[in-house]
């Protein structure tokens, strides 16, 4: 199978920085379309699986 490469903010450990990973990721269908994020938000689900309160979060999780 053939991959592109991207980037991903991963959680490796609750609590700690976010590490900037490159990740591999299928390539494309016909159906499907790749966009570029120059900017995001945080969610406040996120600052709660970042804080470690749901345990049963698997890590490294990609936020």
């Amino acid at each position: 199978m053939i991959f592109l490469e991207a980037k991903a903010m991963v959680l490796e450990e609750f609590g700690k920085k976010l590490q900037m990973r490159e990740i591999e990721i299928p390539l494309l269908t016909k159906a499907q379309v790749l966009v570029k994020i120059t900017a995001s938000g945080v969610c406040g689900s996120d600052v709660h699986m970042f804080k470690g309160n749901d345990p049963r979060i698997p890590l490294p999780i990609i936020l």
